[in-house]
C-alpha cells in the first residue's frame, strides 16, 4: 500500500509519535516538463480518483500521484465533475443555475468561431484598431492572399461602463447583479452593478441600448435590480447626469463574446477532464524521490 502519508517522517508531539503533516514537497518543473514520462488521458464523467489510480496504477492508493504530476492541491475542487455534480456545484457556489448562465465575468477575444477568410481588398478596408484582430495567409510564392482572424486569447474586464449620477438620494443595490435600465420604451439596455452609492450607480457589461441621445423622458425612464428589486426613477429629465465610458469601441463588440460564471466554471472544470498520467514504469522512481525530499 503506497499510500502518501507513509512517505512523511514521524515527529513526537506530547510524548505521541504522529505524521510530520507540515513537510511539503511537489514534483520538480524537470519531471513535469518530461514528455517522455508522461500519457495524456481523458476521463470518463463518473471515475474517481481512486478509481483511477486503481485501473492505472494497480493501488488505488497511489492517487497522490496523479494529484501531484498534475498539479492538484484541493482534489474535491480541482476533480472533473459529471453534470449532476457540477450543477450541485453551481448550485451552491451561487444559489442558482440561472443566473449564473446571464451574469458575465469578463469579455474575451472570439476568433475560435471565426474561421472565415477575408480579402486582402476587405482587410485594407478595415479601420486601423480592426486590422489588429487578423493576420496573413501566404500562398505558395509568399505573397499575402487573405487574412485570417488572429488566434490570440485577448480578454478585457468589460465592454462599456455607465456611470448614472442623481439629484436624489438612490435605493441600495447589490455588488454585480443585473439590472435592466429602461431609457424609453424602444432603447432598453442591460448590464451589472459595478459600484454605487447615495448619488450614483455605476453599470459594467453593459448590452442593448447604451448611448442616450438627446434628453431623457423621465416618465419612462427607470433602473431595476433583479435581485434586490430596487427601482430608480427620477422626477424630472435633468435630475440625472449619464457619462458612459468605453473599453472597448463600438466597432469591436463584435470580436468578443461574454464569459458568464457559468461558462468560467464550466471552461474550468472541462480542463480537468484532461490529466497527464505518469508512466507505471516511473513510479518507484518518482515515490522514492519523494520521501528522500519529505525525509531529508
Amino acid at each position: 500500500m503506497d499510500t502518501y502519508f507513509n512517505k512523511f517522517p514521524l515527529i513526537n508531539y506530547n510524548g505521541v509519535p504522529c505524521v510530520d503533516i507540515t513537510r511539503r514537497a511537489v514534483i520538480s518543473n524537470t519531471t513535469l516538463l518530461n514528455p517522455y514520462i508522461f500519457t495524456p488521458i481523458t476521463i470518463n464523467n463518473s471515475i474517481r480518483s481512486d478509481q483511477l489510480s486503481r485501473q492505472y496504477y494497480g493501488d488505488p492508493y497511489q492517487e497522490w500521484i496523479i494529484f501531484m504530476t498534475n498539479q492538484i492541491t484541493d482534489p474535491y475542487d480541482s476533480w472533473y465533475m459529471d453534470s449532476t455534480q457540477f450543477n450541485d456545484f453551481i448550485l451552491q457556489k451561487y444559489g442558482s443555475l440561472t443566473l449564473p448562465q446571464q451574469t458575465i465575468m469578463y469579455y474575451t477575444n472570439n476568433w475560435y468561431d471565426n474561421v472565415e477568410t477575408i480579402t486582402v481588398s476587405n482587410f485594407d478596408a478595415l479601420s486601423t484598431n480592426l486590422q489588429k484582430y487578423y493576420e496573413p495567409t501566404f500562398d505558395g510564392f509568399g505573397q499575402i492572399n487573405g487574412y485570417n482572424r488572429i488566434q490570440v486569447d485577448w480578454a478585457t474586464t468589460t465592454n462599456h461602463l455607465v456611470s448614472f449620477n442623481f439629484a436624489n438620494t438612490i435605493p441600495t443595490f447589490i455588488d454585480n447583479e443585473i439590472v435592466a435600465i429602461n431609457y424609453t420604451a424602444n432603447n432598453v439596455g442591460s448590464g451589472q452593478v459595478a459600484s454605487f452609492g447615495n448619488n450614483y450607480l455605476n453599470i459594467q457589461h453593459v448590452a442593448g441600448y447604451y448611448l442616450p441621445n438627446g434628453s431623457i423622458n423621465a416618465v419612462s425612464f427607470s433602473i431595476v435590480g433583479a435581485l434586490s428589486n430596487s427601482v430608480i426613477s427620477i422626477p424630472t429629465s435633468n435630475s440625472v447626469t449619464i457619462t458612459s465610458f468605453d473599453a472597448l469601441p463600438d466597432n469591436e463588440d463584435i470580436f468578443y463574446d461574454a464569459v458568464t460564471q457559468w461558462d468560467y466554471e464550466n471552461n474550468k472544470n472541462e480542463s480537468n477532464k484532461v490529466l497527464q498520467m505518469l508512466l507505471p514504469q516511473f513510479v518507484p522512481q518518482v515515490s522514492a524521490d519523494l520521501q528522500n525530499v519529505l525525509n531529508s
